[in-house]
Parts: C-alpha cells; sequence; structure tokens
C-alpha cells in the first residue's frame, strides 16, 4: 500500500540533493550561530519546494500530500531547523487555502508558493497554549469595515524573520473557541512589532519569539474565512501539519539510526565492535522498528488526505505523537552508543537529540494528542 511510486522517488532523490547541496553544509553553523537561514529557504524557494503545499491555480504546485510529507522527511534529516520554517510557512498557506475567499487565494497564496514572502503563524499566548479558548489578543470591527488588532503571541516560529503571519483574534470573548477569528497581517504593517526572541535548546535558527500587535489596523479583507471561523480553520490545517512534523521526525530519527550504526561499527569496546554486542544490537533493532512504523503512520496519514477524507485528525494526531515519540527516543539511544562523546557538539548526534525535544510540543503536545486519538475511540 506505501510503495513509492516513480514519480515519488524522484521527488525524494531531487529533495536529498537538495538537501545535501544547501542544507546539510549549513546545518552545524545555523545550529551554532542562531542564524535565521534565509540563504536555505531562498534557495529552497527557488527550487520549488515552498510552492508544493499549495494548490497549481494559485501559483503552487501540489501533487499530492504525500509529496510534501517526503520533502519533510528529508530536510528533517538534515536540520530541524529548516524543516520547521517549512512546516510554519506551509500552516499559514494552508489557513488561506482552507478558509479564505477565491480573491484571497489568488491575491495571498502566489507569494507564499514563490518564496517571495515566507509565513508564519501566531496562536499561542502566555496564559493560551493548549487552552486555546484562553486566547486574549483582541480584534474591535470599525464602522468603515477596517478591524484594530491587540495582543501579545508568544513562542512564535520565525518570528521577526517571516514575512506574512496568520494571526489568532479572539473577536467575540464570550463564545471561546468560536470567538477565535485568523487575520492575515504582513510585516510592516503599522501597529505590528516583534519582542523578545527566546533562546532555546534545539531549532536554534528557528527565531522563536513574540509577535506584538498594539492598534494594528488591518482593511476588512484580512479577516480569512468567516468571523469566528478561525479555531475551525486552524484545526482543519493543523491536520496537514501533524503528519508534516512526524515526517520531520522521521527524518531526524533516521539520521540518528544511521549515525549510530556508523558508530557502532567504529567504536571497539573490550575488544570488539560496539555492533558485535547484543545490548547494542538490541538498541538498533528497536530503532529500525520505530523508523519504520512512523514513517508508516505519516505515510498512512497522507493516504488518507490523498483519497479525498475531508477531516483525518486521529490518523493526523497519531503519526505526529508516534513520530516524535519516536524521535526523542532514538535520538537519545544513538548518543547512548557514542558514550560520552555522544554530549560533545563536535557529533552532530547531540544537535538532533536537542532538535527532536522540541517535536513533542510542536503542533500540539503529545498528552493533548492522546486526548484526541481518545476522543476519536470513544
Amino acid at each position: 500500500m506505501y510503495i513509492l511510486s516513480d514519480a515519488h522517488r524522484e521527488l525524494r532523490d531531487h529533495t536529498r540533493f537538495l538537501v545535501e547541496t544547501y542544507i546539510e553544509p549549513r546545518a552545524n553553523e545555523i545550529d551554532r550561530s542562531g542564524e535565521y537561514p534565509h540563504d536555505v529557504i531562498k534557495a529552497l524557494a527557488q527550487e520549488g519546494i515552498l510552492a508544493l503545499p499549495i494548490p497549481k491555480e494559485y501559483g503552487g504546485d501540489y501533487r499530492d500530500i504525500l509529496s510534501w510529507f517526503i520533502v519533510m522527511e528529508e530536510v528533517g534529516r538534515a536540520c530541524g531547523t529548516t524543516a520547521n520554517i517549512l512546516a510554519s510557512h506551509s500552516l499559514c498557506a494552508y489557513v488561506i487555502e482552507i478558509s479564505g475567499t477565491e480573491e484571497q487565494k489568488h491575491r495571498f497564496l502566489p507569494d507564499l508558493a514563490s518564496g517571495k514572502m515566507i509565513g508564519a503563524m501566531a496562536m499561542t499566548e502566555l496564559n493560551a497554549g493548549t487552552d486555546s479558548g484562553a486566547i486574549e489578543s483582541s480584534g474591535i470591527h470599525r464602522e468603515d469595515g477596517k478591524w484594530v488588532l491587540n495582543g501579545r503571541k508568544v513562542m512564535i516560529a520565525s518570528a521577526g524573520e517571516a514575512d506574512r503571519y496568520i494571526i489568532m483574534i479572539k473577536t467575540d470573548p464570550s463564545k471561546g473557541t468560536r470567538g477565535i477569528s485568523a487575520f492575515l497581517v504582513d510585516k510592516g504593517t503599522p501597529g505590528l512589532s516583534f519582542g523578545a526572541r527566546y533562546e532555546t535548546t534545539g531549532l536554534r535558527g528557528l527565531s522563536v519569539g513574540e509577535v506584538v500587535l498594539e492598534n494594528c489596523v488591518v482593511p476588512g479583507d484580512r479577516l480569512i474565512g468567516a468571523e469566528g471561523g478561525g479555531f475551525k480553520t486552524i484545526m482543519k490545517s493543523l491536520d496537514r501539519t501533524r503528519p508534516a512534523v512526524g515526517a520531520m521526525a522521521v527524518g531526524l530519527a533516521q539520521k540518528a539510526m544511521e549515525l549510530a550504526i556508523v558508530r557502532a561499527k567504529e567504536r571497539q569496546q573490550f575488544g570488539l565492535p560496539l555492533a558485535d554486542q547484543q545490548m547494542v544490537q538490541a538498541k538498533l533493532a528497536d530503532m529500525a522498528c520505530q523508523v519504520d512504523a512512523a514513517r508508516l503512520l505519516v505515510y498512512h496519514a497522507a493516504a488518507q488526505r490523498d483519497s479525498g477524507v475531508e477531516r483525518f485528525t486521529r490518523e493526523s494526531a497519531q503519526a505526529k505523537l508516534f513520530a516524535s515519540d519516536a524521535a526523542i527516543s532514538i535520538a537519545s539511544e544513538a548518543l547512548q552508543i557514542f558514550g560520552g562523546w555522544g554530549y560533545m557538539r563536535q557529533y552532530p548526534v547531540e544537535r538532533l537529540w536537542r532538535d527532536a525535544r522540541a517535536l513533542q510540543l510542536a503542533d500540539g503536545s503529545n498528552e493533548i494528542l492522546r486526548v484526541v486519538i481518545a476522543r476519536s475511540l470513544l
């Protein structure tokens, strides 16, 4: 069922070439410096990668969602920062595609497809993480049709570096999640600014920081979808991006396993390579099972979407949950096989370990995803 077509294999091989050319040579430097990799994203945009999540009629190159997940896995093998920038970019595009008017789609999506503009999503607040209904950012609809937006978003990927932001705003505080609306605000809009940039343990080039709205006035056509429909839209969008996070986790886990295999063959203890020690062999066997199982769950989620299923929330949650848990487990065991050297920065396995930890938090914590899965069963 999940044998890749020739077109999928060609895309995988081409993406792997791009990764080896543009991303792998920069990955350690991005991690050390914390630099946002504009050059890498520009190169991927020029190669058409940023167009893959966006339908062709809006300037994109959408083929199927499996193609995007294949790209995310390959990028995730090399650089968690770059993969997460792509995920945030696609989430911005999905909101516009799912709920925007035809005029909005034709107006706002082509620049995202070409990479002329990089997209981001701003939802989390200091007191509203998993509990999205607690959002306090406010939107007031003026008589002239414009909106006045106020609020502070925290822990936002690509904050200050992206060009186009989908921002979730409470336009009716009395309605909880049904009072949340989605607005598109471009960088440079008066009243939009950027606060603190955080020091992160992993994904250090992601530019995680604050997005601030202070009497930010936007035209009425910057409301994406119906007023109060923002939460429903973001949930539909997350059905697509959660397996993408799972795909990057698969790529990271695959890379960690490959490094562990090489190290196990090279490193000797008690006169034998580690690869001859049964305890190490057991670790590698468990890694292989986890990688393959995680990849199959990602592909299964893709199959739901590509078969025309509108909502595949459980399959999406399962893919992201299992793959991100597998990634941190495999990266940790790979570091263990390296021994004390694995904790040293001269080896990439410690970067994979740090990056993997963030994936259990991204696009919904794994705790809330277990709730989502359980509710679908009950």
